[in-house]
């Protein structure tokens, strides 16, 4: 939050202001300004240098204030607020303020960047400074811009008239929700000499925020909270190190709860618990931020455009297991310089820059020398303990029986707030005193565990298996077959790999009742019908232990490994139908088991069951964005020596590995995996593989211009489709022939073949191929001068593609509206589009095979029809769209006066 935020956030008035003469009255126009990064800059440059870089900002704006009539009403720190009578000299004032800034020769590693909002209304004094609610809506303005930015209300667009004077010009940026304050319609002002293109105004939407939420209340670490707030303004690298129990995650996820106001872009959150391979870490980083891992460019290149000078904070959760990956850390914070991490882990992670912060156990209470009920119910783990003691049985007090036996179980517990949490789940049953008198026995039974581990983490593991304990032995059978699960597990999967046979006779139901309550598994916040659990990764790694011991290792591995396998069937052809979001959001959420699942296969040497899933889920890899994990782990497992021999797994997983390559744009490897496919298939006798495989190879003969060979490949995928009965592959032949009818130039046939393509794909539910028909036939009648019906198409297509969540479709048919647009003699709409498909293909870091969809250049035709200065405003409108937004503007009716433009 920048001075001027800070100052107006509660009563609109502006302490400390200055007293000239002119105390202007009435409608009003407010400028705000602010140093984008002011802390950051004083510490790369220290503080002496930035003095003078600071004081001649100010001569800056004190000048263009000045020559425009503006009264400077404040000044604080980096910040100004001026008012102005004429709202035309307050825009000319901030645009000439922006270009001396630019065009000051600032030092290469300090330039000085100005944020500026302008907001007109009413306002009156009071005691000598300006109050009024439309100062504060001017500074939540000002701080939603970005450095160099000038954003204006719509309120003083109204007042500016048709057009604002010279070649100043203000480009809609939409609505935006400002914090504390209805939605406001913001515009940027566009200039001869300034920044054009900036990222998404830092408005409630834009702002991230993936903080998981808290289903109980924190207590305690009030002085921890403040001293963390206090690290992270001033450092970069920040890690709560400490043993398994203390609390890191809690008090991490609190501290960035805390702190997200003064990181201007959000927070992410990402879990590390789950990545059992450091070279994933990455992977999950990108997953936490958003971006799509396609396999093609450098993860470290994508996060680092993706953060970009973004103020962004980052909580890395349990990265004690992967701490190889460090460096990776260290090289994202040098790239970005906004960016700040929160790490948790078991230990440091060496990394240039980091600061340590120990998380020690809650403070506990001396049982030989007790102070009264009410003061010992203010220590720390003691108010933890009835906290979540109240929680199980809300009529539980405090009180000068139980004190003693409850200040007992904390000291013995060290203060570990899992272990607490755990005791205290027990007071549903037990009084304080059975439960501190079955503590000592369990602490003394599991003393002798690994002499290795810190003395707290054994206590830790002493609390839980005293729980474990608890549990009768045919729930702590149930208990610990259910830690195979990476990633949590619903109800039917609990049955399939905890008690396949009913052997236990357990009720699902009761079983996970009971797990909940004695805190050893939790329901998860997710918002699906159907409840999903997990278990805290400290807990899971004990079932494991303990399944390991009992010797059933092996078969819950292999009864997850069959979950998966069944899942990845199920899905299959659900991926590309109309439920196609609903099936890829349940891969997301199990992708945690899928991996461990996968990797089971490969040490297990049950190769053939892997690739059979490796190959039903490769849709899943293409359409969530993770084509290089998936292309990895399907070539590990093609590359098993007992995955040799020609199977209907090995044939899968061709298939799969060649459409990821293809997906890669990686043509000549997707080559080799498709070719093999066919022998395969041929050897094993498949004639739907064998149909696929043409199928494959048809589109790789479209590419470089080979349509007759193309068409023979289709023609040969058709004829066996066909004989198998295969409806969803003969619609996918039909749309491959209209794409080769289109590339040749015969539209006729074409849109012969595209109407049937959808047709046929409509009738038996492949939204995929039915999106993809509606995209060409929007091409074929646009080449065809049918203007209404390539719009149509179009927008149909669109609308499926983005309710299906694929941003590669999205911006192919954002492409074809905005070419058509300029066809309609509208250039403006053609480069908002442009804008807007080039920004999401670089979002993504791919899209369709350029050669398989003709088209011209349409934006460089659409900018020559504009003032360069128009264009490139107007195209970086488009790039600062969100999808949602593009997806929108697009769906709208272009102007009814348009004429077709040839």
């Amino acid at each position: 939050m920048g001075a001027t935020e800070a100052r107006h956030d509660a009563a609109g008035a502006v302490p400390g202001a200055l007293a000239p003469d002119a105390q202007p009255s009435g409608v009003l126009t407010f400028l705000f300004t602010d140093i984008e990064g002011s802390s950051r800059l004083e510490q790369q440059v220290g503080t002496t240098q930035y003095a003078q870089l600071r004081a001649r900002h100010r001569a800056i704006l004190r000048a263009a204030i000045a020559d425009h009539g503006g009264v400077e009403r404040g000044t604080e720190g980096d910040s100004f607020f001026i008012v102005f009578t004429d709202p035309a000299g307050a825009l000319a004032a901030a645009v000439d303020a922006q270009r001396g800034l630019a065009g000051e020769p600032w030092p290469a590693d300090a330039p000085i960047r100005v944020r500026m909002g302008l907001h007109a209304g009413q306002a009156f004094m009071s005691e000598g400074d300006y109050v009024g609610i439309d100062i504060n809506r001017t500074a939540r303005i000002e701080a939603a811009a970005h450095g160099g930015q000038i954003v204006v209300s719509d309120a003083l667009r109204g007042l500016l008239g048709d057009a604002p004077a010279g070649d100043v010009r203000l480009i809609d940026l939409g609505t935006h929700r400002l914090k504390d304050f209805e939605p406001l319609r913001l515009h940027q002002v566009v200039a001869g000499g300034l920044l054009s293109e900036f990222p998404p105004l830092r408005s409630l939407e834009s702002r991230m925020n993936t903080l998981p939420a808290q289903l109980t209340s924190f207590l305690g670490r009030e002085a921890e909270l403040g001293e963390l707030r206090e690290l992270l303004s001033a450092n970069r690298l920040v890690t709560l190190t400490g043993p398994g129990g203390t609390g890191k995650t809690r008090l991490a996820i609190a501290t960035a709860s805390a702190s997200i106001d003064d990181f201007r872009d959000g927070a992410a959150w990402v879990p590390l618990a789950p990545i059992t391979d450091a070279d994933l870490v990455p992977a999950a980083i990108a997953n936490g931020l958003a971006v799509r891992d396609e396999g093609v460019h450098d993860l470290l290149d994508m996060l680092a455009d993706r953060i970009g000078p973004s103020e962004l904070l980052l909580v890395l959760d349990n990265f004690e297991h992967v701490l190889a990956s460090a460096s990776f850390v260290g090289q994202l914070l040098a790239r970005c310089s906004g960016l700040s991490v929160l790490a948790t882990s078991r230990g440091v992670l060496h990394v240039a820059g980091e600061r340590e912060y120990a998380v020690l156990p809650l403070a506990v209470p001396d049982p030989g020398r007790l102070p009264p009920p009410d003061e010992l119910a203010r220590t720390e783990s003691v108010a933890l303990f009835v906290e979540r003691a109240r929680a199980v049985k809300p009529d539980f007090a405090l009180s000068a029986e139980n004190a003693g036996a409850v200040a007992s179980i904390c000291a013995r517990l060290d203060g570990l707030p899992l272990a607490i949490e755990l005791a205290a789940a027990r007071i549903r049953l037990l009084s304080p005193a059975a439960i501190a008198g079955r503590l000592e026995q369990s602490l003394g039974l599991l003393a002798g565990g690994a002499r290795d581990l810190p003395e707290r983490q054994q206590t830790l593991r002493g609390a839980i298996a005293w729980s474990y304990d608890l549990l009768d032995a045919l729930e702590q059978a149930y208990f610990r077959r259910l830690a195979v699960f990476a990633g949590g597990w619903w109800l039917e999967d609990a049955e399939t790999v905890g008690d396949p046979d009913r052997t236990l006779g357990v009720d699902v139901l009761e079983a996970h009742g009971s797990l909940v309550d004695k805190s050893l598994i939790r329901r998860s916040d997710a918002s699906d019908e159907e409840p999903r659990f997990r278990m805290l990764q400290v807990i899971r790694e004990y079932g494991l232990e303990r399944l390991a011991q009992a010797g059933e290792l092996e078969a819950s591995q292999d009864r997850l490994l069959a979950v998966v396998t069944e899942r990845a069937r199920q899905a299959e052809p659900e991926l590309i139908g109309r439920e196609a979001k609903r099936w890829l959001d349940l891969l997301e959420t199990e992708h945690d088991n899928i991996r461990a699942a996968l990797r089971w296969a490969l040490a297990a040497g049950q190769v053939e069951e892997g690739l059979l899933a490796a190959g039903r889920l490769w849709r899943f890899w293409h359409q969530r964005g993770h084509l290089g994990e998936g292309l990895s782990m399907t070539r590990e497992l093609l590359a098993c020596p007992q995955a040799q021999s020609p199977t209907a797994g090995r044939a899968k997983a061709l298939n799969g590995a060649g459409g990821l390559a293809y997906w890669q744009n990686d043509f000549p490897t997707a080559r080799g995996f498709y070719e093999e496919q066919l022998a395969v298939n041929e050897a094993i006798g498949d004639r739907s593989g064998l149909a696929e495989a043409h199928y494959n190879l048809a589109f790789l003969a479209a590419i470089p211009g080979e349509h007759e060979e193309a068409v023979r490949q289709y023609e040969a995928a058709l004829a066996l489709w066909r004989e198998v009965g295969d409806e969803v592959g003969i619609g996918g032949v039909l749309l491959g022939l209209a794409l080769v009818q289109f590339l040749r130039g015969d539209l006729a046939a074409a849109e012969v073949s595209a109407v049937q393509a959808t047709e046929h794909a409509r009738r038996i539910g492949d939204r995929y191929r039915e999106a993809s028909s509606l995209g060409t036939r929007s091409r074929v009648a646009m080449f065809d001068g049918r203007f209404d019906v390539s719009r149509a198409a179009g927008r149909e297509a669109l609308r499926l593609f983005a309710e299906a969540g694929d941003p590669t479709g999205v911006a192919m048919e954002l492409d074809d509206l905005g070419e058509l647009a300029l066809r309609e003699n509208d250039p403006t709409r053609a480069l908002r589009l442009a804008g807007a498909a080039e920004a999401l293909r670089e979002r993504i870091k791919g899209g369709a095979p350029p050669t398989l969809v003709r088209r011209s250049d349409y934006a460089a035709n659409a900018s020559a029809l504009l003032a360069a200065a128009d264009a490139d405003a107007e195209r970086a409108a488009g790039r600062a769209m969100s999808q949602d937004v593009a997806v929108a503007y697009a769906m709208d009716r272009p102007p009814a006066d348009a004429e077709p433009r040839g």
